[in-house]
């Protein structure tokens, strides 16, 4: 799949387009539902979840890194339910969490 990928996303300009509009809208499906469900975070937008996920498939996508590219899924995982702000909401992203101040 790595390889697919990364022809889709790197050859035609038009079908690069194309493609990454249709998995963002895919991911944006299942991150609605995970908010819906209270399992995702709202601040979390999908085109990053996309970039990661294609960062993903491109350093670990072959046969023998199955278990490293596990890991990393489980990172990022991590990252879109921890119940954290994260670190690249503004207070104007849609859903984001209100800006925590320490200190003066």
């Amino acid at each position: 799949m790595a390889d697919t990928l990364r022809t889709l996303l790197h050859n035609d300009e038009h079908l690069s387009s194309q493609t990454r509009e249709q998995l963002t809208g895919a991911i944006e499906e299942f991150r609605r539902a995970g908010i819906t469900q209270g399992v995702i975070r709202k601040d979390v937008p999908a085109p990053d979840i996309l970039m990661s996920l294609a960062g993903v498939t491109l350093v670990a996508g072959a046969a023998h890194q199955r278990v490293q590219a596990e890991r990393l899924l489980d990172l990022l995982m991590d990252a879109v339910t921890r119940p954290d702000r994260w670190r690249g909401a503004t207070d104007s992203s849609p859903g984001a969490l209100p800006v925590r101040r320490t200190g003066t």
